[in-house]
């Protein structure tokens, strides 16, 4: 029988995790959030939603007993994932601005180029 808290067992899993991701960056690089965009010009993260993905396919499709490698590799991308978000929404930054749909059209309308730009405008709603 385990006698191990599920929280020994948090910690236990997380680390295991943990020691992949940093084996497999010392043995590929920053391959994940750096990629060198040879073929494909996509950003990191939506790369690695790509790899999500085949890895949620390889769950749907494959037997039992390689699950657990699936599921732990699935781990690693959607830590991957959070790093890569964190990354871009530093390295852009987020201006979060409220204001009434017409406000916010006269805004666009007087600094386009802004605009294009990755900005996430709420208009408010009453």
């Amino acid at each position: 029988m385990d006698n191990k808290t599920s929280q020994d067992k948090i910690v236990e899993t997380c680390d295991a995790v943990k020691e992949m991701l940093l084996q497999k960056n010392r043995k590929y690089g920053d391959s994940a959030l750096k990629p060198i965009r040879i073929f494909s010009q996509a950003d990191s993260i939506e790369q690695i939603k790509v790899r999500i993905d085949d890895k949620i396919n390889r769950l749907m499709n494959q037997q039992n007993d390689e699950d657990e490698d699936v599921v732990f590799d699935l781990a690693g991308y959607l830590i991957l994932l959070l790093i890569a978000m964190k990354d871009a929404r530093q390295s852009i930054g987020i201006i979060r601005v409220e204001m009434p749909d017409d406000e916010l059209e006269k805004l666009k309308a007087t600094m386009p180029k802004i605009f294009d730009l990755k900005t996430q405008l709420i208009p408010t709603r009453k």
